[in-house]
């Protein structure tokens, strides 16, 4: 997808904790991404989903400001 930026990656327990993350977030396992398309928002998120599962992800969800990607845990 053009224009991509990654905001956020694993996180430990605290920083999670302090971006206001919840305590099951897949950021401090390692299997979560929050990425930020220039020119799209929640319009968008039915392509993206189908884009990103079919790369593996198990969902993305629009968090108002960012897409968060979720992947397979293990």
């Amino acid at each position: 997808v053009p224009n991509a930026r990654v905001t956020s990656t694993y996180r430990s327990p605290e920083r999670n904790r302090r971006a206001g993350g919840v305590p099951n977030s897949r950021h401090t396992e390692g299997n979560g991404v929050d990425f930020v398309f220039d020119g799209m928002g929640a319009q968008d998120l039915p392509r993206l989903r189908d884009q990103f599962r079919a790369q593996g992800a198990e969902d993305v969800v629009w968090e108002g400001d960012h897409f968060h990607v979720e992947w397979p845990r293990g």
